[in-house]
C-alpha cells in the first residue's frame, strides 16, 4: 500500500455547509512544504524534496543522507530497489529501518564487496537500532549483510537476505576478535531468513550476554558452510530450521564454539528442524576449552533425509541432547544420533525408544559418555 498525502484548500473564511473545499495531492506539485528537522541540521543534511514527510526515503538524495537524517526515528522505504554502494550504508546513531515488506523490493548490495548496513558504535553506542521488514539482496564476497558493532539492544523482526550463492554471510553481531571488544549484546531475530550464503548464515561474538533467534529460517547449499556460529555464552535458538546442506561433509547447522582460553558456558538450542544436513546439525567444540553444559532439545531430523550427525560433543563438558524426534532412524545411509569425540566429557543423551533405534559412536577416549532411553512403564509396576 502506498501512502499519499492531500492537503485541503479553501477561502478564508471557510463557512460550514457553504464553503467549497477543494483536496490536492500534496506530492504531486508545490502545495506544502515540510521544514528542515533539528535531526536533519545536525546531521547537515539538507532534503532534496520537502513534499515527502521527514523519515520518507524519496525525501533525501541518497540512502546515506535518509539514515544520518532519521537519528532517533523511523526510516521508511518505499517498495524500490535501492542499490548500494561503496562503503555501505552506516548508521552511527539509533535509527528503526521500516522496508515494505520481505518479499518487496528493496535493498540490492551485489556489486560491491561491502556490508549493506553496518551500525557503527565505536565512536558513540548504537542502542535499539530495529531493522523491520525488508529484503536485502546480498552477494558481497567476504562481508555479511549486516553488522552489528558496538550496537546492543539491536533488533531484525521480518527480514529477509537472500546471499545468491556469492554473498558471504547474513548478519554479525560483534566483531571478529578472538577476544571480543564490540558491545553488541541483548540482539535478538524473529522471522529473519537468510539463505545461500557461501560462509556464515548469523555469527555472534561479541562482549556481553543474550542474544535470541526465534523462528528463522537459516540455510544454503554451500559446501562446509555454517549456519549459526555462536562464540559466546547466552545464545537461544527457539524452532526454525537451520541448516547447512552442502555436500563437503564439514558442514554445521548450530556451532557452539569456543575459540577462547578458559571454558564457557554452552548454549540452548531448542525444537530446531535439519533437512538435508551432511555434516553436523549441532556441534559443540572448542579450539582447546571446552563448551561446558550447552543444550540442544526438541529437535526434528529425518535421517531419511539427513546423512551427518544430529549432535557433535567435541570439546564438551556435561552437555546434553534431549528429546530429539527422528523419522527413519534406521534408513540406510542414514543420519547418526550422536557423536562422542575424544575430548567429551560427561555429555549426555536422553532419547525414546524410536530415537533410540539411530546409530551413535563414541570415541574410544571420550570420558563417561551417556545414553539414557525412556520408554513406557512396565506392567508389574502399575498398580
Amino acid at each position: 500500500m502506498t501512502s499519499v498525502f492531500y492537503q485541503v484548500r479553501a477561502t478564508n473564511p471557510v463557512t460550514p455547509g457553504s464553503t467549497s473545499l477543494e483536496m490536492v495531492l500534496a506530492n504531486a506539485a508545490t502545495n506544502v512544504a515540510f521544514a528542515q528537522t533539528v535531526a536533519e541540521v545536525a546531521a547537515g543534511v539538507t532534503p532534496a524534496d520537502t513534499a515527502y514527510l521527514p523519515g520518507d526515503v524519496k525525501r533525501y538524495s541518497t540512502l546515506q543522507n535518509a539514515i544520518d537524517a532519521s537519528e532517533g526515528n523511523v526510516l521508511n522505504l518505499d517498495d524500490t530497489t535501492r542499490t548500494i554502494a561503496t562503503p555501505g550504508l552506516v548508521a552511527n546513531k539509533t535509527i528503526i529501518i521500516q522496508g515494505a515488506g520481505s518479499a518487496s523490493a528493496g535493498l540490492s548490495n551485489v556489486t560491491s564487496n561491502v556490508p549493506a548496513i553496518t551500525f557503527d558504535g565505536n565512536t558513540t553506542r548504537v542502542d535499539g537500532a530495529r531493522v523491520r521488514d525488508l529484503k536485502i539482496a546480498h552477494e558481497a564476497s567476504s562481508k555479511y549483510a549486516i553488522h552489528f558493532d558496538d550496537a546492543p539492544y539491536a533488533a531484525l523482526d521480518n527480514v529477509y537476505i537472500s546471499c545468491g550463492s556469492a554473498g558471504f554471510g547474513g548478519v554479525h553481531f560483534g566483531d571478529a576478535l578472538v577476544n571480543p571488544q564490540s558491545n553488541s549484546f541483548l540482539g535478538s531475530a524473529r522471522s529473519l531468513k537468510v539463505d545461500f550464503f557461501t560462509d556464515v548464515g548469523v555469527r555472534v561474538n561479541s562482549t556481553g550476554t543474550q542474544w535470541l533467534f526465534d523462528y528463522c529460517e537459516i540455510t544454503t547449499t554451500a559446501s562446509n558452510a555454517v549456519a549459526g556460529l555462536f562464540e559466546q555464552e547466552g545464545v537461544r535458538v527457539n524452532g526454525g530450521q537451520w541448516g547447512s546442506a552442502g555436500s563437503g561433509g564439514s558442514e554445521i547447522s548450530l556451532h557452539d564454539y569456543n575459540a577462547r582460553n578458559v571454558d564457557r558456558l554452552g548454549n540452548i538450542f531448542d525444537g530446531v528442524k535439519f533437512a538435508g544436513v551432511s555434516g553436523k546439525c549441532v556441534a559443540f567444540d572448542g579450539d582447546t576449552n571446552a563448551i561446558d553444559r550447552g543444550v540442544a532439545k526438541n529437535l526434528y531430523a529425518d535421517f531419511a533425509a539427513n546423512t551427518g550427525t544430529l549432535c557433535y560433543f567435541g570439546r564438551a563438558e556435561k552437555c546434553r541432547l534431549e528429546g530429539p524426534v527422528i523419522s527413519s532412524p534406521t534408513a540406510t545411509s542414514g543420519g547418526t544420533l550422536a557423536h562422542w569425540d575424544q575430548h567429551s566429557v560427561e555429555c549426555v543423551v536422553v532419547c525414546d525408544y524410536i530415537a533410540a533405534q539411530a546409530p551413535i559412536t563414541v570415541h574410544a577416549s571420550a570420558t563417561r559418555a551417556v545414553k539414557i532411553v525412556t520408554g513406557v512403564v512396565a506392567r508389574t509396576q502399575v498398580t
